[in-house]
């Protein structure tokens, strides 16, 4: 079969099903009519386009409307296919165009009685519309949810793809059809995988289904298969191969020229420009998408996120006053709107807005707009993202010098934060609480103070590097470096620049790059304003945190509690130990000796103070430990991980708080039974979702 170079692979499934005397007509119309430099599917949907509400002539001839209608469905003009599909009640194609309409259109009551009788009609008469009506039973499932249906319903229709597939073996085209409905069914897989948490498996099947796409090259199915794909890659991370599987899908998206579409799919892919550092590629696609959205009726929500975003990007490079006349445009957008914005969008326009009115030494502005939030996320009900307004409002605060005000919000916001695993406010709260303790060194010129804020910085980067936060990590390198110089650590300093050196070739970010050398090449030449330096830098990385939002889900660091000890500095013994691990006999006593010794060694030779220790790791045991006053908390687990470093913390306070005495004996520890109660009653509340 010679099919024309014109004939888009999309469509190629209506070429033989159509008349040659109408399929004649049609390309005379598309070359006619439309302009020769657009690629041919839009050629064709042009074309569509001029004959949609004439229709009505061709309705003796079925087969022509299902071949247009095809094309408006890839469109997104769904309630007009639901429609004239109805007048077809006997065409299998065109009822499976309605069932595809209906479940784009989240309408599901009709669709199990279509799917039957379509079986009926497509089996042993048609074999591509029977796989057809088999996938889309099985996406059927899948949308309404009913996800226990799905695995038999992938079973059948892989065995009826296989039986079909045999029966085909001489028909090259045929077997493409019938591959390409099979994918279709098959590629819910990726989002079922993504659903239950396995984001490895869901990307390895969308990868493998896309090899097989490309050889026909169907972009309407690759356009799904790349999207599906993508959001796999992004939650595990792989955030550059999941963007250019969106661009892909993105520039296909363009072709088909839903305005909305377009907008939405380009604003996305802005955020996640502007997530990874690159804000000029993600101004370029919020510009897009502001445009696109612009030309469509009913997408004010899309004017407003995009304008906000485009307001961060200005903001983030110091185009403060063009931040504000961005914001206030989307301000306007949503007075004018016709339709309610969604509530998540009005925050995040009121919290960027505040940033600006922040960055502008406007605090009364600032606050007014954290308020105008609040009461949006009551009305809402949007608790979690108090955390947000708490960390701005603590932010303004310092600024102030309220620096009590600011740090019970934030002790309060990372209490909520370490409760809820929400890394990145956790992130910014313990680079505001250093900030606190900056400033309070500068008034006092106590040591410690540079100490406490050293292990806050030391916290994040822990918590950055397990959850590969890797463009933040990059500016804590950076206050790490700059603060180990202030407190006499220039080596360590060094050292810990070039990782920010290194780790921004890695993901090609020249401008920190440039930035870590010249701090190294300042720390060098001991800079005498290095204090004014590290302010400023602190400020800026407090403030890109607020809107850090990480794409891929949190990492869980699975890891075994073993034992849990609290030893006495003073005498060497343990005072308390607990056994998670039956199988774990260690002497408490001996134990308790060796890491008096190891703690003592290690902080002499590291130049460390008190309680500068934190870890022992031994492969697969690691000791986590923590010093408060006279005692010593020593937890013995698999893996080390920043949550259970903060739950240690936790409860070696509580236990202080509790003032539990002991007593000792010519070297002995005398034990209280009750107290010991009570201890464990602490371990329990502490640590009981790590037991269960």
């Amino acid at each position: 079969m010679s099919i024309p170079e014109i004939w888009p692979k999309e469509l190629l499934f209506h070429y033989s099903r159509l008349s040659e005397s109408l399929r004649e007509e049609f390309l005379e119309k598309v070359k006619n009519t439309t302009p020769e430099r657009e690629d041919n599917l839009r050629r064709f949907l042009l074309a569509m386009h001029s004959i949609e509400d004439q229709l009505d002539n061709y309705r003796e001839n079925p087969e022509f409307i299902y071949f247009v209608l095809h094309g408006l469905f890839y469109e997104g003009k769904n309630e007009k296919i639901i429609s004239i599909c109805s007048n077809y009640p006997q065409h299998p194609g065109l009822l499976n165009l309605k069932v595809n309409a209906l479940i784009q259109s989240r309408k599901f009551d009709e669709i199990p009685e279509l799917l039957i009788r379509n079986e009926e009609l497509s089996r042993d008469t048609d074999p591509v519309l029977l796989i057809s009506t088999l996938a889309n039973d099985v996406l059927f499932s899948y949308y309404s949810q009913s996800f226990d249906d799905v695995p038999l319903k992938i079973l059948k229709l892989k065995e009826e793809y296989i039986k079909q597939k045999e029966i085909a073996s001489a028909d090259t085209f045929l077997q493409i059809f019938l591959l390409q409905e099979y994918i279709h069914g098959i590629s819910v897989n990726i989002a079922i995988n993504r659903r239950k948490g396995d984001l490895l498996k869901g990307s390895e099947i969308g990868k493998d289904l896309i090899d097989q796409a490309k050889e026909f090259n169907n972009r309407f199915l690759l356009n799904r298969l790349l999207n599906n794909t993508a959001l796999c890659l992004i939650e595990i991370g792989r955030l550059k191969e999941g963007l250019a599987y969106l661009e892909e899908a993105f520039e296909f998206s363009r072709i088909l020229a839903n305005e909305i579409r377009i907008a939405s799919f380009a604003n996305n892919i802005g955020f996640i420009y502007r997530q990874l550092g690159y804000l000029d590629f993600a101004l370029r696609y919020f510009e897009i998408a502001s445009d696109y959205a612009k030309r469509s009726n009913n997408s004010s929500h899309i004017i407003v996120a995009t304008d906000t975003n485009i307001a961060h990007i200005l903001l983030a490079s110091g185009q403060t006053e063009l931040a504000l006349t961005m914001s206030e445009e989307a301000l306007q957008v949503i007075k004018e709107s016709q339709t309610s914005i969604p509530p998540r969008i009005c925050i995040d326009l009121k919290l960027c807005r505040a940033d600006i009115f922040e960055t502008l030494d406007k605090y009364t502005e600032a606050t007014d707009e954290l308020d105008f939030a609040l009461a949006e996320i009551a009305e809402a009900k949007l608790t979690a993202e108090v955390a947000k307004v708490n960390l701005r409002k603590a932010h303004i605060a310092a600024r102030q010098s309220n620096l009590g005000d600011a740090s019970k919000l934030l002790e309060q916001t990372l209490e909520i934060a370490l409760e809820k695993n929400l890394f990145e406010i956790i992130i910014n709260t313990k680079l505001q609480l250093a900030e606190i303790d900056l400033i309070k060194h500068r008034i006092t010129g106590q040591e410690l103070l540079l100490s406490f804020a050293l292990e806050k910085i030391e916290d994040t980067k822990q918590l950055c590097l397990e959850q590969e936060y890797k463009l933040v990590l990059i500016d804590v390198y950076i206050l790490q470096g700059l603060l180990l110089s202030l407190a006499k650590k220039r080596k360590q300093g060094v050292k810990i620049l070039e990782q920010a050196i290194e780790l921004s070739k890695e993901i090609n970010l020249p401008e920190k790059e440039e930035e870590a050398k010249k701090q190294l090449k300042e720390i060098k030449s001991e800079d005498k304003h290095l204090l004014v330096k590290i302010f400023t830098r602190m400020t800026k990385s407090i403030r890109s945190t607020f809107t850090l939002e990480s794409l891929s889900k949190p990492k869980v660091i699975e890891t075994k509690l073993k034992a849990l000890y609290i030893i006495s500095k003073q005498i060497g013994l343990p005072i308390y130990e607990k056994y998670f691990d039956e199988d774990l006999k260690i002497d408490a006593n001996l134990l308790s000796g060796l890491l008096t010794a190891i703690r003592t060694m290690g902080e002499t030779l590291l130049d460390s103070k008190e309680g500068g220790l934190k870890l022992i790791d031994h492969g697969d045991v690691a000791i986590m430990l923590e010093t408060l006053e006279e005692l010593v908390f020593a937890l013995v687990l698999s893996q080390e991980s920043y949550l259970i470093r903060e739950k240690l913390r936790n409860f070696a306070e509580n236990y202080l708080e509790s003032e539990f005495a002991f007593k000792e004996v010519d070297g002995f520890v005398i034990k209280d039974d009750k107290e010991i109660a009570s201890i464990d009653e602490i371990v329990s509340k502490n640590f009981q979702e790590l037991l269960s």
